[in-house]
């Protein structure tokens, strides 16, 4: 039987800026997108980047 995840949402830490990105990829290639989120903060003292570092390519991962 196959189960279906509902909702995955990562949250990290440990940065010095903010950031959410999106992931939306046919991980096991049976045509259904799967989708997650990851939001990413750090102190109270961040910066706004207004240059994001780059993600990684392979994932079709995208800023929101």
């Amino acid at each position: 039987m196959k189960e279906t995840l509902k909702i995955l949402f990562f949250l990290t830490t440990d940065v010095h800026y903010p950031a959410t990105v999106k992931v939306s990829q046919d991980f096991d290639r049976d045509g259904d997108l799967f989708t997650f989120y990851e939001m990413t903060n750090g102190p109270l003292s961040v910066y706004t980047n207004d240059k994001p570092y780059p993600l990684d390519p392979t994932m079709n991962a995208t800023y929101i």
